[in-house]
């Protein structure tokens, strides 16, 4: 059993996609909850930078440190959304018991030059995640604490930054618990367990070993459609000044059960992942946001 410091960040990131991509590490990685008596600005704007040591893909026994500069936008809008509690998104039907919305992810890409199970074939490339979500309120909201499921089907892709492919799909039903205001009324905890699955075409992009790429060490490996692991993560954000948030993130990934275990790409159970970041608030709008 190999234990590195990996990331199952699992590979999400969309392009109109390298912009969706930053946007989402900078409103998805910041994640908390706004308190519903405290006007906040209609919009707020600025830059932070974040990385970590991440697991090349999930199930991968080598990670590497990634890191990246982004922008930082919160707009808490009628419809369209990109706040701390629950990442960006365009809401489609909201109701008091759940919303229903459009949102994104994203992930890393890996060079497999740098992965000794992957060594000649080709690299996996930024990836990025759009499609419906569906969150369901599992309390009324009006505690320092808050619980919420997610539901989100989303729609995978990659790209080298010249050309854009389809990866399939994914659905990864997740339970979010969040306690804010801990150690400072702007301190958010988060605590997420996130049940992974994905079609065949991602099931592919991951484990799959065609002729060509086929060694002594390496066999041929016909991947399918299904489970790929469950995600353990606490994330933790808090002021530092009035204009400055740190925040970071530990994440540890099961990949016992996994339908595609057996292809020799699969290479470990467990993976771990630690990220931290900065983010510096520019400015705010003088425009208050309505309540949710």
């Amino acid at each position: 059993m190999h234990k590195n410091i990996l990331a199952y960040i699992y590979r999400r990131l969309k392009i109109l996609f390298l912009f969706l991509v930053l946007f989402s590490l900078s409103s998805g990685l910041v994640f908390a909850k706004d308190f519903a008596l405290e006007k906040k600005p209609l919009y707020e704007y600025g830059m932070g930078a974040g990385g970590g040591f991440l697991s090349d893909y999930p199930a991968s026994d080598q990670s590497h440190w990634r890191g990246l500069p982004f922008p930082y936008f919160i707009y808490r809008g009628a419809i369209f959304r990109a706040d701390q509690r629950k990442g960006t998104r365009a809401r489609l039907i909201r109701a008091e018991a759940y919303e229903l919305a459009l949102s994104g992810a994203g992930s890393f890409p890996a060079n497999s030059e740098e992965n000794t199970a992957r060594n000649g074939m080709p690299d996996l490339d930024w990836m990025g995640e759009v499609g419906p979500r569906l969150i369901i309120e599992l309390d009324d909201g009006e505690n320092p604490w808050h619980t919420f499921m997610n539901l989100p089907i989303r729609f995978v892709f990659a790209t080298d930054l010249k050309t854009l492919t389809s990866q399939g799909f994914t659905f990864t039903p997740s339970v979010v618990f969040e306690c804010y205001g801990l150690l400072h009324r702007d301190s958010r905890l988060a605590f997420e367990v996130t049940f992974n699955f994905s079609d065949q075409t991602l099931g592919k992009y991951f484990y799959e070993v065609e002729t060509p790429y086929v060694s002594a060490v390496r066999p041929a490996y016909n991947a399918r459609a299904g489970y790929m692991g469950t995600d353990f993560q606490v994330r933790f954000l808090h002021p530092v000044y009035d204009t400055m948030r740190a925040f970071t993130g530990f994440n540890v990934s099961y990949y016992g059960g996994a339908v595609n275990d057996e292809s020799p790409l699969f290479r470990s159970l467990w993976g771990y992942d630690f990220s931290v970041g900065l983010i510096w608030v520019i400015g705010t709008s003088k425009e208050m946001a309505n309540e949710e």
